[in-house]
């Protein structure tokens, strides 16, 4: 929807700065000068574009970064939690006892 309104606002914008450039009295000659500065505004006006959705982009790139980290710290700790598990399970095997989860701090400390 956003992008929609941008979208319909920069084609409104142009339709009616066309209007106003054809809307001269006087005589419109096309010569070298005004021909290098209609395309330099076009270039102007694309570098600008490409830089904004440069930057925006890097604001985008940013926030995936930072999503992508917490989940690399979500599995970090899952991984934590089952190695630990495994390693009480060994120690139980190696024992021969059976184990609650709850006793696992008693025994290990132990």
């Amino acid at each position: 929807m956003k992008k929609q309104f941008w979208n319909i606002l920069s084609i409104v914008i142009a339709i009616i700065a066309l209007c106003f450039s054809l809307w001269k009295v006087t005589p419109f000659n096309v010569n070298g000068d005004v021909f290098i500065g209609t395309i330099a505004t076009f270039i102007g006006v694309s570098v600008t574009l490409l830089i904004g959705y440069q930057i925006y982009n890097a604001v985008e790139l940013k926030k995936d970064i930072q999503e992508q980290k917490k989940i690399s710290e979500q599995t970090r700790q899952q991984y934590l939690d089952v190695s630990e598990k495994i390693r009480l399970q060994e120690f139980v095997m190696q024992e021969g006892k059976e184990l609650n989860y709850d006793e696992k701090y008693s025994i290990i400390n132990s």
